[in-house]
């Protein structure tokens, strides 16, 4: 018990030797410190450029695609107010009837790119099952 009772007050003894040198601590005279100066205003943000190279291949009277994309030699655009899909194949231009799918991606099936199949709402539509229009 006799060293429980020196390691009492040996903790005792740095704790009080802590507060004494922390008061003097206290009493030195700390360095004036300048107040923060207020931040500039920001400068407004300027307006994005257009991305370039997003030309258009398709009539000007379909207005915009709400998806477009290209995969090997075939680029495809769907205009879903027109219920129009286009597909340029080897720089050959074909238009189809959408019907009521609303397409939103593309696959390809085999690696020419033979067979082309397309996401709707409604799941895949195969590029055949879609009605050919003459323009």
């Amino acid at each position: 018990m006799h060293a429980k009772a020196s390691y009492v007050r040996a903790h005792i003894q740095l704790c009080w030797s802590c507060r004494v040198a922390a008061r003097e601590s206290q009493k030195e005279e700390k360095p004036e410190v300048e107040p923060m100066k207020p931040m500039a205003p920001m400068k407004p943000m300027e307006p994005m450029k257009p991305i370039p190279g997003g030309e258009t291949w398709w009539p000007d009277d379909l207005g915009e695609p709400s998806t477009s994309g290209s995969q090997n030699r075939m680029r495809y655009a769907f205009f879903p107010k027109r219920q129009r899909l286009l597909i340029e194949q080897d720089g050959k231009l074909t238009t189809y009837d959408s019907g009521t799918h609303r397409i939103s991606g593309v696959s390809q099936q085999d690696s020419e790119g033979q067979s082309l199949a397309f996401t709707s709402q409604n799941g895949p539509v195969k590029l055949e099952d879609l009605k050919q229009v003459v323009v």
